[in-house]
C-alpha cells in the first residue's frame, strides 16, 4: 500500500504534538513537583485533591482563630491581674482603715490613696488592645465602657461575647463584658444586706445576717427600729413594703438573734440610742466603683462629724463585704480564662495532628515522586528528539531525490 507524503506529514505532526504535549505535562510536573497541575492529569485525584485543599484550608483557619483567641485572652488575662492587684490595694486601705487607733489625719490619708485606687481601676476597666478597642465593652468596644462621675458608675457597654471557632465542633468566648466583671455583683453576703442608718448616734452594730432556710426567703425588706425610755431598750421589726410592725417593743438582748422574716434573722451589738435603726434585705447589685467610693466618702463624712463612729465602722463592713464579693467575680472571670486558655492549647494540639495527617493526604495524592519523575522526563524527552529527527527525515524525501 502506497502512502501518500502528504499523509506521512500529517501523521508526523500529529506524533510530534503529542511528543510534545507528554514533554511539556513531564517538564511541568517536575517543575512543580506536583503529579496534579490540571484536571486533566487525574480527574478524580484533582476532585480528592480540591476536597483535601478546602479541609487544609479549614484547619489553617482554625490555626489563626487559635493564635488571635490566644493573643486576645492572654491581653485580658494580663489586664485582669492588674485589676486584682488593684482590688487587693483598695481592700488592704480598707482593712487599715478599720483600726480604731489610727487618727483622723492618717484616715483621711488612706482614703485619699482609696481614691487613687479607684481611678486606676477605672482607667483599667477602659483598657483598650492594640486596635483601640475596649477589651471590656462586649460588641460596643469603640465606646469607653465604664464612665465614673460623682460617685456614680455606669456601664455603657454591652454585653455581647465574642466567639471564635477553634474547629468544627469547638468553639470559645474571648472576652468578659464590664457588666460582667465589675458591675452585676450582688452584695452583703450575696443573699442579703444589713446596714445602720447613717443617722444611727449609739454604739451599735449589726452583723451580716443568717439565711436558715434561702428558698423560704422573700422579697420583703425590714427595718429595725430601736426605742430607749426609762433606761429600757426595746425594738420593733417594721416591713418596709407595707409599714406594718411585725414585732413590737420587743425586749433587746445584746447580740442575740432577733427574726425580722421567714428564715432570716440578724445579730446587733453593742447599746443603740433612741431611734437608731437597722435596714435588712434582699441583697442588691452592687459594682466594685461605688463600693470603694462609697468607703472614702464615708471617712470624710466621719472625719466632718457627720456620721457616729459605728456608722464609719458599719460602712467599712459593708464595703469590705462587697469588695470581697468583686475580688471573688474577678478571679471567678480568671479562672474561667486559664481554664479556656488550657483548652485552646489541647484543641491547638488535635488541629495540628489533622493537619498534618490531611498535609499528608493531599501529599499522597498530588506530590511526585521525583526520581521516577526524572526518569520520565529524560524519556519524553529522548522520545521526542527522536521523533523529530525522523519526522524530519520522511519531510524531506520525495520523488526527485531518487531521480
Amino acid at each position: 500500500m502506497r502512502i501518500a507524503t502528504v499523509t506521512m506529514n500529517q501523521l508526523g505532526a500529529t506524533g510530534i504534538s503529542r511528543s510534545q504535549s507528554e514533554l511539556y505535562r513531564a517538564q511541568l510536573q517536575f517543575a512543580s513537583g506536583k503529579r496534579i497541575n490540571s484536571a486533566a492529569d487525574d480527574p478524580s485525584g484533582a476532585v480528592r485533591a480540591a476536597e483535601l485543599t478546602v479541609q487544609k484550608d479549614t484547619t489553617g483557619q482554625y490555626a489563626r482563630n487559635i493564635a488571635n483567641a490566644k493573643n486576645t485572652m492572654q491581653f485580658t488575662d494580663s489586664v485582669l491581674a492588674n485589676i486584682s492587684d488593684t482590688v487587693q490595694g483598695a481592700r488592704e486601705s480598707m482593712l487599715q482603715l478599720g483600726n480604731a487607733a489610727l487618727a483622723g489625719s492618717d484616715r483621711k490619708q488612706i482614703a485619699t490613696a482609696m481614691r487613687g485606687k479607684l481611678d486606676e481601676l477605672v482607667n483599667l476597666a477602659n483598657t483598650q488592645d492594640e486596635s483601640g478597642r475596649y477589651i471590656f465593652a462586649g460588641y460596643r468596644d469603640d465606646t469607653r465602657p465604664v464612665q465614673f462621675s460623682g460617685g456614680i458608675a455606669n456601664y455603657t457597654g454591652d454585653n455581647g461575647q465574642k466567639q471564635l471557632d477553634l474547629s468544627s465542633t469547638v468553639s470559645t468566648t474571648t472576652n468578659t463584658s464590664g457588666s460582667e466583671l465589675f458591675f452585676d455583683v450582688k452584695g452583703g453576703n450575696g443573699v442579703i444586706e444589713t446596714a445602720a442608718a447613717s443617722g444611727n448616734t449609739g454604739a451599735a452594730k449589726i452583723d451580716a445576717g443568717m439565711v436558715s432556710t434561702p428558698t423560704a426567703l422573700t422579697s420583703a425588706a425590714y427595718s429595725i427600729k430601736f426605742k430607749v425610755a426609762a433606761g429600757v431598750t426595746t425594738y420593733d421589726v417594721i416591713d418596709k413594703s407595707t409599714g406594718a410592725n411585725l414585732v413590737s417593743g420587743a425586749p433587746y438582748n445584746d447580740g442575740s438573734q432577733i427574726s425580722v422574716g421567714p428564715a432570716l434573722s440578724v445579730s446587733i451589738k453593742g447599746t443603740p440610742n433612741n431611734g437608731d435603726s437597722f435596714d435588712v434585705g434582699p441583697a442588691q447589685t452592687r459594682d466594685i466603683f461605688t463600693t470603694i467610693r462609697a468607703v472614702s466618702d464615708a471617712v470624710d463624712k466621719w472625719s466632718s462629724g457627720q456620721i457616729s463612729d459605728s456608722v464609719l465602722s458599719d460602712s467599712l463592713r459593708i464595703g469590705l463585704a462587697n469588695l470581697d464579693r468583686g475580688f471573688d467575680r474577678i478571679e471567678q472571670v480568671r479562672n474561667r480564662f486559664g481554664n479556656q486558655l488550657a483548652e485552646i492549647d489541647r484543641q491547638s494540639d488535635i488541629n495540628a495532628l489533622r493537619s498534618n495527617d490531611v498535609a499528608g493526604r493531599l501529599s499522597d495524592v498530588v506530590d511526585l515522586d521525583m526520581a521516577a519523575a526524572a526518569s520520565q522526563l529524560s524519556a519524553a524527552q529522548t522520545g521526542y528528539e527522536a521523533l523529530s529527527k525522523v519526522v524530519s527525515s520522511v519531510s524531506k524525501q520525495n520523488l526527485f531525490n531518487y531521480i
